[in-house]
């Protein structure tokens, strides 16, 4: 008749069939009731290190209810030198006495920038700026950054930017400064005051070298709105300092009977139309006179007849004296 080992119960079961057992482990018990003393061993109950390399080279033992841990091969270091990626002291953290590594650096480029990170060389034994293939080589260009990171922002046009300059309006002022254009190769001028114009105030206010030019300065001129259209008068600053042109010195000119145009209007005698017209002299007896111009009035003039009158019978034509 075959003896079968009794299975421990839990305490007070009633019928003891609730089972006892549980992993085994190293500890001279026969934790999972199978019958055997420390058999079946999972190495995850062992209090050994098993992250990094020692997943790998760790090796298991149990002896004397006690685990003995060993380790050799797979990279396994007592204490990490290595620079390979892997956790070779098992103690969780890889590659620690490295410290810089993942950190952004500046290769051999030509550019001072850090966008490179430092990595673990071939030999395992130090770390590297690797700025390939996620680093580029930053060129400067004129757009008010320092591109190249050298500290220096938009070189070579440093001594290019911030200079006083004149636009494309019509002064000739330097009121403007240089700064970046759109290609972010060269410089243009930025004016954000209007256009400078021109005034009479003995000033050279657009810049040009020449002072109060181009507004009429002492040309002749007519101060409206006189009614004649004479130009005697003088272009000069107006004395209030408003910087306009004032008209000076006009003096209103009236139309005289004098075959001239007096008041400048293209017009000759104008009101006086009954020059050359008959008239009747004060005194005469005949209209044997002539409306004619005489020191700027416009007279009667003719002779009186000591007889008889003969008319002409038109208006134009004057009467004659008869015998």
């Amino acid at each position: 008749m075959t003896t079968t080992e009794p299975v421990p119960v839990a305490p007070g079961a009633a019928d003891g069939s609730q089972s006892m057992a549980s992993p085994e482990d190293c500890n001279g018990t026969d934790d999972d009731c199978d019958g055997t003393v420390d058999n079946n061993l999972s190495v995850d109950l062992a209090p050994c290190n098993q992250a990094g390399a020692c997943a790998l080279a760790l090796k298991v033992t149990c002896s004397n209810k006690k685990w003995t841990c060993a380790y050799s091969g797979s990279g396994y270091q007592q204490k990490e030198t290595l620079c390979d990626s892997l956790d070779n002291d098992c103690n969780g953290i890889t590659d620690d006495g490295y410290q810089n590594l993942g950190v952004a650096c500046d290769g051999s480029d030509p550019d001072k920038c850090p966008n490179g990170k430092f990595v673990c060389n071939a030999t395992f034994n130090a770390v590297v700026c690797d700025e390939s293939p996620t680093g580029t080589v930053k060129v400067e260009v004129c757009n008010n950054i320092d591109d190249d990171c050298n500290g220096i922002t938009d070189d070579p046009w440093t001594a290019q930017l911030n200079v006083a300059c004149d636009g494309t309006d019509l002064d000739k002022c330097k009121n403007g400064k240089t700064a970046c254009a759109a290609d972010q190769q060269t410089t243009m001028c930025v004016e954000t005051s209007a256009n400078l114009v021109e005034m009479c105030n003995s000033k050279d206010d657009d810049c040009n070298g020449l002072t109060d030019d181009g507004i009429g300065l002492g040309d002749a001129c007519d101060a409206l709105p006189d009614p004649d259209l004479c130009k005697n008068g003088v272009n000069v600053c107006d004395p209030l300092g408003s910087g306009a042109v004032i008209c000076s010195g006009d003096t209103y000119l009236t139309e005289k009977c004098n075959g001239v145009d007096d008041n400048c209007n293209g017009a000759t005698d104008e009101g006086f139309e009954l020059v050359g017209y008959k008239c009747k002299p004060t005194g005469s007896s005949c209209s044997s006179g002539t409306y004619q111009c005489s020191v700027g009035a416009m007279k009667c003039l003719g002779a009186v007849c000591a007889g008889s009158c003969v008319v002409s019978g038109s208006q134009t034509v004057a009467d004659t004296c008869g015998p």
